[in-house]
């Protein structure tokens, strides 16, 4: 009797089911939840798709490219001028050493959002080497800020532009120079104010501008202006900011990796650097930022480690890594670098002859170790730069796994381009391009690291 109970009982909950099943008020009920789920859905789908756009349109802004493109032509005007030009009419021109400090404003107020009006001004280091033969200037390092006169100031009368137009003898780069400098004089000072243009007088030799300066002239100094060989209505004001006279050595960047290397005890361990993960990368956006601005200037084609250079503190002999340098010779003698150039390549297998050196030196700040320590016998090939970019692309996946799939992506992209022809980054679309992939990237790995990025 109590299993007919028992089976009644069942054939009565499973009727029930049946009866609440094909009920409409049931039905109205599921539908609505699944309404509800759609929707939720579909909101959260449209909030990733507009903070995708958001991030596009942050990327693509106009006001940032637009600063590097006005900081690139100031650039090679003054290169053109300081280093090129004839405004070095001394006897001891030989040895004196024109060093650009690598611009890390561009990092520091990437977004551009609440900064003042951009104004492309840029740090030299003028340096004079120590020779105690030669006769001539007794000055061995200065510091001079220059910057962009006023349009209404930069204006010439045609008697005066026809005595300062200058024509050009080409710089040279070196691979090490001798600094003068102490910790204290590289750090970061505030640009000075323009002073109204009849204090500024022309400078003819800026060699005798700064002998001029007694030594315990009170700082920063206005020294004068100088003018663009290819436009002498574009004048750059100079300001004396230091006056050291102290000997201090250099490292390059490629004689610090192999420092590091040297310390790293098992050969595969990519981890062991004097440089921690936050100098890597903002060597790695620096070096970036500096491709779009300098590229065809200061920064040479075939630029590659060992042109990056950095002034050592006096006291602890270590490298200051926040200010990275480029360094030329001034001479009239010499057409190309005082280092050997590069045996130049003509291999199809390098696709940007403007990003392939930012690729290498991306690696190797990645992996903290020279390419040259980094390679392996399958690598070797006819061409100094295949074998470079053979050793680049082995090591690819250590970069992503040790810098992160971003920072990866951008390293690809620098080897194996597929965008604009890059013949020159005077090309706007390849600008914009290497803007958006390559700089932006790593402002934003940036960024995040410092815990800077906006909340996405």
């Amino acid at each position: 009797m109590q299993t007919q109970w028992e089976d009644a009982n069942t054939i009565e909950r499973e009727v029930k089911k049946f009866r609440d099943i094909f009920s409409k008020s049931i039905y109205a009920e599921l539908l609505s939840r699944i309404d509800g789920a759609n929707g939720v859905l579909q909101t959260l789908t449209q909030q990733s798709f507009q903070r995708e756009q958001a991030r596009s349109r942050r990327r693509t802004s106009s006001k940032p490219l637009a600063n590097y493109r006005k900081t690139r032509t100031h650039a090679r005007h003054l290169h053109n001028a300081v280093v090129k030009g004839r405004y070095w009419g001394c006897p001891c021109r030989e040895r004196h050493v024109v060093n650009l400090r690598l611009d890390s404003r561009f990092i520091m107020d990437s977004d551009h959002s609440s900064s003042p009006p951009f104004r492309p001004t840029f740090r030299l280091a003028l340096s004079s080497l120590n020779n105690s033969r030669s006769t001539g200037s007794l000055w061995q390092w200065q510091e001079i800020d220059t910057e962009p006169a006023d349009a209404v100031e930069s204006k010439l009368s045609s008697a005066q532009a026809s005595d300062l137009v200058i024509s050009s003898n080409p710089g040279v780069s070196v691979k090490k120079v001798q600094f003068a400098a102490v910790a204290s004089a590289l750090q970061s000072i505030p640009w000075p104010i323009a002073q109204p243009q009849h204090d500024f007088p022309a400078i003819s030799d800026i060699c005798s501008a700064l002998c001029g300066i007694a030594s315990d002239h009170r700082l920063p100094v206005p020294l004068g202006f100088i003018c663009a060989d290819s436009d002498a209505n574009q004048r750059y004001n100079l300001y004396l900011i230091r006056n050291i006279s102290k000997d201090m050595q250099t490292s390059t960047l490629e004689d610090l990796l192999a420092s590091s290397q040297s310390r790293a005890r098992p050969r595969n361990c990519h981890g062991c650097v004097i440089f921690n993960r936050r100098d890597r990368l903002f060597l790695a956006t620096t070096l970036a930022c500096s491709v779009l601005q300098l590229h065809g200037s200061w920064l040479k084609d075939q630029w590659r480690s060992r042109d990056i250079v950095f002034a050592e503190e006096e006291e602890s002999k270590k490298a200051m890594l926040e200010h990275p340098y480029i360094s030329w010779y001034v001479s009239k003698n010499e057409d190309g670098p005082r280092a050997p150039p590069l045996k130049r390549t003509v291999s199809s297998l390098i696709r940007s002859q403007v990003l392939f050196p930012l690729g290498l030196a991306l690696v190797e700040l990645s992996l903290g170790q020279t390419l040259a320590s980094m390679r392996e016998p399958e690598d070797q090939d006819a061409d100094d730069a295949v074998i470079d970019l053979k050793t680049a692309s082995r090591l690819i996946g250590d970069v992503c796994c040790g810098s992160g799939g971003r920072y990866g992506d951008v390293v690809k992209k620098c080897l194996f381009w597929h965008g604009s022809e890059d013949a020159n980054l005077d090309n706007e679309d390849l600008q914009r391009a290497v803007f958006e992939s390559i700089v932006s990237p790593l402002l934003e790995d940036y960024k995040d690291f410092e815990g800077k990025s906006r909340i996405h």
